[in-house]
């Protein structure tokens, strides 16, 4: 389980890692160097090949610095969690209002309007949802602050926005108009029913 490190001009030596120039190899481990690796230094580095470490101090409770899969990946998670609330029994101050949404989707661009029954209306993520996935988003919005990457819409107080709509998946047959609270994914609306996709349509 302990190797002898390479030896030679040694710059760092740790238990899973030698940088340095010269030296031997040992069997149980490899050299690269640090241009193959993209630098421009002329140094080398020696990894131990198995769960072997060099003799450089500590103990074998752990491992670090070398080139197993366990070291060089870092594994992240993320969680979001979906809204406490839908949105028939969301507070009545975060509520959004959805007026002037076609009967049926005729063609890829539609407008409706967006306001708030609240003296603070917060930023929110309008989109379109077919089959639990977004199928539109955002192409304008007039009378409101719109961030274009994000999607966010912040409508001022007892103002009201006209947002449109555009449709990027024409093979959905229905869809619904769905308001997002963007910090914590909760429906502040959802259309109350199916949008019929009727492309072609007059």
């Amino acid at each position: 389980m302990r190797i002898d490190a390479p030896g030679g001009a040694t710059i760092e030596l740790h238990r899973r890692c030698w940088v340095g120039r010269g030296g031997a190899t040992p069997s149980a481990a490899v050299r690269v160097s640090a241009q193959s690796l993209g630098n421009t230094s002329d140094l080398d580095f020696a990894f131990p090949k198995g769960c072997g470490v060099f003799r450089a101090g500590g103990d074998l409770a752990f491992h670090h610095g070398g080139t197993s899969l366990q070291e060089l990946v870092i594994p992240v998670i993320t969680v979001r969690m979906a809204g406490s609330t839908p949105a028939d029994t969301a507070p009545a101050s975060a509520q959004a209002v959805v007026v002037g949404a076609p009967a049926a989707v005729t063609t890829r661009i539609f407008t409706v309007q967006l306001y708030f029954a609240t003296m603070q209306p917060p930023p929110v993520r309008p989109v379109l949802v077919a089959d639990g996935r977004q199928v539109g988003s955002l192409g304008m919005v007039v009378g409101a602050d719109f961030d274009r990457e994000s999607g966010i819409v912040t409508v001022a107080t007892s103002e009201e926005a006209t947002i449109g709509f555009v449709l990027h998946d024409d093979q959905v047959s229905v869809l619904r108009i769905v308001v997002t609270d963007p910090a914590s994914d909760a429906e502040l609306y959802r259309s109350p029913n199916d949008i019929p996709v009727q492309l072609g349509v007059a």
